[in-house]
């Protein structure tokens, strides 16, 4: 409501209508027991909380949540997908930026559905939940921050975070190299505070 207060005319549109895209990603992912329901239902409203402060921060970025909701059963193992993923929407050519973000999402996506000659006899629940959250580390940039977890059987999931910069004048993911002043110290601040 805050945000929305904010915006007038095309940016005020585009955000009740994320908004009622999200509700709707909403009610078809956080479904079942009650102590599912009640994690999915946290971990969406956290990164949405973010994404709503950084859309405001600054000019409204036209960034919309994208999702692949599916689930099914390959003989006794179980599938659940819920991979949310942002579109650039904004006047730039944002097609290799978004193309990017819809590759990744259908890859994790189709790595938790097994394949037909699965022989797995046991009953499993394989799963695949993808979010994330924007940032503005400053007036233009928008970072997007990619959280995934999947597990396909064995002892434990795999859980993945990335980040993708993003240029909304441009339309174009930047690159480290297109940050730093090339010889300034911030590869060595940078490669210390990944060793601590």
């Amino acid at each position: 409501g805050a945000l929305a207060g904010k915006l007038s005319g095309a940016a005020k549109e585009h955000l009740l209508q994320d908004q009622r895209g999200w509700l709707k990603n909403r009610a078809r992912s956080c479904t079942g027991e009650t102590e599912a329901i009640t994690r999915c239902l946290g971990y969406r409203y956290g990164q949405r909380i973010a994404t709503l402060k950084a859309a405001g921060q600054g000019a409204y970025p036209f960034v919309s949540e994208q999702a692949i909701v599916d689930s099914g059963r390959r003989k006794a193992i179980r599938y659940e997908i819920d991979a949310r993923y942002p579109r650039f929407d904004g006047s730039a050519d944002f097609r290799d930026v978004n193309q990017y973000f819809v590759r990744t999402a259908n890859a994790g996506a189709n790595d938790a559905i097994p394949g037909r000659d699965v022989d797995e006899a046991r009953p499993q629940i394989w799963t695949y939940e993808q979010g994330f959250r924007l940032f503005r580390p400053g007036p233009n940039a928008v970072s997007v921050q990619v959280t995934s977890y999947i597990f396909t059987g064995g002892a434990h999931g795999s859980t993945n975070l990335g980040a993708t910069l993003v240029d909304p004048r441009s339309g174009k993911r930047v690159g480290p190299c297109e940050v730093f002043v090339p010889g300034s110290p911030s590869q060595a601040t940078l490669a210390g505070l990944a060793a601590r």
